[in-house]
């Protein structure tokens, strides 16, 4: 016979003790357990420790085709499997979709005195861009990436969009205690968006190679509430891509670096993005 004691979950984050007995053949076990369950599901999502993530510096100002030498010397990094969400999770469950990514991409950092340089590179079969303005909800609408970016040394916070079409959004945050009022989505911020796609947008019958992303954060936004940029100082980065396609069971969402938190806002989990000191030749 079995006896399950459980207790409710506490919230949608986290199940409590919950006590199992179980009687047979005139013995009896008791087992405690815990049960720890991310979003609410039966399956526990492992947290990760903040990945160091390098900055290569550039002299000069990089193309947003990633063709020129500076870009070999950033180091190439994967996006990871991450989930769409929980009106999705069914689907992602039933595909194994938010465990392997099917679409791969990868992206480089590089800076110098002048901004931030993010180069991401995308395989796409379908290209797809339905936003018509900029500053809107484009993920939603659109093959993009979210670049989330935080001074680790401010409570401020950037939440930047740029699409398949070259659109883009942007968000910024005094500090996360204001997250959700609606001066954050009047903020405009200059920095640029390029993409460059290899097919076509939003023709489902044909099949297309992929896209890149070009983001350029000046200096100007960068040091604008305070902060520091120079060599050494440290910041905090996520990015997200979501990607639409014919192909997919449903939208695939991928994530650099890996990220165990369903809520993109836990910058606590986000990794850590280090200036490497300009190299110095000797004499």
């Amino acid at each position: 016979m079995w006896i399950t004691l459980m207790a409710l979950p506490t919230n949608d984050w986290q199940w409590i003790t919950g006590l199992i007995i179980h009687r047979r053949w005139g013995m009896r076990y008791v087992w405690l357990m815990a049960l720890l369950a991310a979003g609410g599901t039966c399956c526990a999502i492992e947290k990760t420790s903040p990945q160091i993530i390098e900055a290569a510096y550039t002299a000069a100002e990089p193309d947003a085709a990633m063709r020129g030498a500076m870009w070999k010397r950033a180091k190439r990094h994967s996006f990871l499997p991450y989930t769409a969400g929980r009106w999705y999770r069914e689907i992602e469950e039933r595909h194994q979709t938010a465990r392997r990514g099917h679409d791969p991409a990868t992206v480089r950092f590089l800076w110098n005195e002048s901004a931030l340089f993010i180069g991401i590179e995308m395989r796409d079969a379908d290209l797809v861009d339905e936003s018509t303005a900029d500053q809107t909800h484009i993920f939603q609408q659109a093959d993009s990436v979210e670049l989330f970016l935080k001074s680790a040394d401010a409570a401020d916070y950037w939440e930047i969009y740029g699409s398949a079409g070259s659109r883009k959004t942007c968000y910024h945050f005094p500090s996360r205690g204001r997250l959700g009022l609606g001066s954050n989505n009047r903020y405009r911020g200059t920095f640029t968006v390029t993409s460059l796609c290899d097919g076509t947008l939003n023709q489902w019958k044909d099949v297309d190679s992929g896209w890149t992303l070009f983001f350029k954060i000046p200096v100007e936004e960068l040091t604008r509430h305070g902060a520091l940029w120079q060599s050494g100082t440290r910041w905090q980065v996520l990015l997200i891509r979501h990607n639409f396609s014919v192909n997919l069971p449903c939208r695939e969402v991928t994530a650099f670096p890996a990220f165990s938190a369903e809520n993109p806002h836990v910058y606590e989990e986000w990794g850590t993005l280090v200036l490497k000191r300009k190299e110095t030749r000797k004499p």
